[in-house]
């Protein structure tokens, strides 16, 4: 008895290093990144305070640019959307473990996430307005999507990106634009 608990105490401590160590890499990671974004934005809110900015809209732009350098850092090289056999999507981002989405979160995301050749910069899917969206989800369903429903249905689909770990910024709104997946350069859409 007492050999059995000793090996499942190694097991759970070898199960914790390994947590503890990729943990470790994380915040390395992070803590780069912190330090690259705290010098550039540092220089930003200077420049602006000695123009006079207000204190109120500098805390909102600097925020705003704290969230954008972290969704360039953290755009996706690929995504894997597959139906399953309960019309669910799951979806895969850069090889990480899948999770499932509900079918009409699911054809949003293949909306959002199809790569085009017009886009000029170093990510592949151009920004798709929401009347785009509405068609697209109208000739899958057979039914009207409201410019209201598109919204609401993204706003969804974002916290259920924020609910398996996935970052908010991934999905970029312009209200002249519309949305953005971010999906860099080298990809692989399935």
């Amino acid at each position: 008895m007492r050999t059995v608990a000793t090996g499942k105490r190694k097991g759970k401590e070898r199960d914790l290093d390994e947590r503890l160590r990729a943990a470790l890499k994380n915040a390395s990671r992070i803590a780069s990144l912190a330090v690259t974004m705290e010098s550039e934005l540092s220089d930003i809110v200077e420049t602006r305070r000695m123009e006079g900015a207000n204190p109120v809209a500098l805390k909102r732009v600097s925020t705003k640019m704290v969230n954008q350098a972290l969704a360039n850092v953290a755009g996706l090289t690929s995504i894997e959307i597959i139906t399953r056999h309960d019309d669910r999507k799951s979806v895969s981002m850069d090889h990480r473990p899948a999770f499932v989405l509900p079918p009409l979160l699911g054809d949003t995301l293949s909306i959002l996430a199809r790569a085009s050749d017009e886009t000029h910069d170093e990510f592949v899917t151009n920004w798709t307005s929401v009347e785009t969206i509405a068609a697209s989800l109208e000739k899958i369903y057979g039914r009207r999507f409201s410019r209201k429903n598109v919204i609401q249905k993204i706003y969804l689909l974002k916290q259920r990106l924020a609910a398996n770990h996935e970052n908010l910024e991934l999905i970029r709104h312009n209200p002249r634009l519309g949305y953005r997946f971010l999906l860099r350069r080298s990809l692989s859409v399935a």
